[in-house]
């Protein structure tokens, strides 16, 4: 109905437009403008330009000097006040980098070592610290910002003086700000990162004086990740690690697809230890001692005039034999030294993500025991537990001495936990079977009570219509009780 009622006034309306020029100059006029605002429309939006972010978080002094440079370029850009960021068309904002980092811009935040290209000769020693100060931490704080992770860092450097009349020498030390590009916090090896090239920038300073912080305040020092300047610890870290590693690459061989975890550790030996030994070795004893030659004589010798006579000889005995040489003794002198970093002793601790079978428990704790180099007279332990929170049993630490053989050691705790399963189960079994014989004991005694209950008697033919004229003369005598008035 309702186009039957609109198909006459268009039809009307298009007669009009036609019986007037006038009318149809303005429709066409019109028409003609909407087309060409159209193609307008659509041209612009086809062929703007697309903004993206050439600086972000800039202050108000930093964005004025870019801005600054852009106009002197003739760049085009945008502001966009909610980020305070810097937006060029996306064809130029390589080319504007470029131009924008030759141009030589002293940005508020970010200062380096440029400082020292147009420096005056007159100023004082206490500015030209300062200066080297300000350019060397602009300098860490661009190599961090140039990292993937790193929106923005800033970094603040104490440089103690340094003098020779000095006896303790104060450390360098830093701190470092990261502004990470997304919401995740800073892993460890990245804040190890950070320590390492902050430390290796500064003459003199430690990964372990550098401190690190995040985006939301929280410090990720030394003291939580370990101390990387620390040698020691350093070399325990690697031993744990690759004991992990190797024990971990054969238990995935044995376990196949049930996995397992692995920790391990180790007590490092840093003593070094000397030892001298000094031993003797006798001569054998057939060695005869050997004499010493007898003194020449010399022929023909006289006193001289006036002296007395000389000594009788000797007689010809065995005292008059030569002395024997003294015997020599060999002595071997030993001395060792043992290097520091043995290993003391080990903790090897495997948690399987289900229970095994005992020959497969077996196979790990062989293969452990093998892998490791597991020795019970150190004081090695192993501990292999089941990650199953349904297990009452906390399986503990079994000492390597006290196991059979190393080919073929018994996995104490998976096996305990095991047989408490099997004692669970079997009580359980118990339980309902005695609870089967209690409801069936309950049913036979039920039946036989309902059987003792005595049965109703059938009425004969005369009781009963002794019982039906009864009723009936109890029921008319109480509808006579009711008639009376």
């Amino acid at each position: 109905m309702d186009t039957a009622t609109h198909t006459p006034n268009a039809g009307g309306w298009l007669a009009r437009l036609q019986a007037d020029p006038r009318r149809r100059q303005i429709a066409v006029a019109v028409a003609l403008s909407l087309l060409i605002f159209a193609l307008l429309l659509g041209g612009y939006l086809m062929l703007r330009p697309n903004y993206i972010v050439l600086f972000r978080g800039l202050k108000p002094l930093d964005a004025a000097a870019v801005v600054k440079e852009l106009e002197k370029e003739k760049i085009p850009y945008r502001y966009d006040e909610a980020a305070n960021a810097i937006l060029v068309p996306e064809g130029e904002s390589k080319a504007t980098r470029i131009k924008l980092g030759s141009a030589d811009l002293r940005l508020q935040d970010v200062v380096g070592l440029e400082l020292f290209k147009d420096s005056d000769l007159g100023l004082t020693e206490f500015a030209q610290k300062v200066n080297y100060q300000r350019a060397l931490q602009g300098e860490v704080a661009r190599t961090l910002m140039s990292l993937e992770e790193v929106d923005m860092a800033r970094v603040h450097l104490t440089l103690p003086e340094s003098s020779i009349f000095r006896r303790d020498q104060v450390k360098p030390k830093a701190s470092v700000t990261i502004f990470p590009k997304s919401s995740a916090p800073l892993g460890e090896d990245s804040i190890r990162g950070i320590q390492k090239l902050v430390a290796a920038s500064v003459p003199g300073m430690a990964p372990g004086d550098v401190i690190v912080l995040d985006q939301r305040g929280a410090a990720a020092t030394a003291d939580e990740i370990g101390d990387v300047s620390d040698p020691k610890f350093a070399l325990k870290q690697a031993i744990e690690r690759s004991y992990e590693k190797k024990i971990s690459e054969q238990l995935a061989r044995v376990l196949r697809e049930t996995g397992a975890t692995v920790s391990v550790n180790a007590e490092i030996n840093f003593d070094q230890v000397q030892t001298t030994r000094e031993t003797g070795i006798a001569p054998p004893a057939e060695a005869a001692p050997r004499a010493l030659p007898p003194l020449p004589v010399v022929a023909g010798a006289s006193a001289a005039p006036g002296a007395a006579d000389p000594l009788p000889p000797l007689p010809a005995s065995s005292a008059a034999a030569a002395p024997a040489a003294p015997v020599r003794t060999n002595r071997v002198l030993e001395q060792i030294v043992s290097a520091p970093g043995t290993v003391r002793r080990l903790s090897v601790a495997i948690v399987l993500e289900r229970e095994q079978p005992a020959e497969v428990v077996e196979k790990v704790q062989a293969v452990v025991a093998a892998s490791a180099g597991i020795d019970g007279k150190r004081g090695d332990v192993v501990s292999i537990v089941v990650r199953d929170p349904a297990l009452p049993v906390a399986a503990a630490a079994t000492p390597v001495a006290a196991l059979p053989a190393l080919a073929a050691p018994r996995a104490q705790p998976v096996s305990a936990a095991t047989a408490n399963a099997t004692a669970f189960a079997a009580k359980d079994v118990a339980l309902l079977g005695a609870a089967g014989v209690l409801l069936l004991v309950g049913g036979v005694a039920w039946r036989a009570l309902r059987r003792r209950e005595p049965a109703a008697r059938r009425l004969s033919e005369h009781e009963r219509e002794e019982f039906a004229a009864r009723l009936k003369r109890l029921l008319q005598e109480q509808g006579d009780a009711h008639v009376r008035p």
